[in-house]
């Protein structure tokens, strides 16, 4: 039996661009999940510059 998904908004940061953050949606069961599979997806290259700095829930 599959698990209940959530869908979580990811907000990148980056400390070379202060006001820039962008924003991911992630299916996930829970926020920790969210985020490790945000930055599974995320190249290595976005990494360099860009950190999940929060995820929260979306309300559907």
């Amino acid at each position: 039996m599959e698990k209940f998904k959530k869908e979580y908004r990811v907000t990148w940061k980056s400390g070379a661009f202060p006001d820039m953050d962008l924003q991911t949606c992630v299916e996930a069961e829970n926020a920790g999940a969210a985020r490790v599979k945000a930055e599974a997806e995320a190249s290595a290259e976005f990494q360099e510059v860009y950190y999940v700095g929060d995820v929260k829930e979306v309300q559907k």
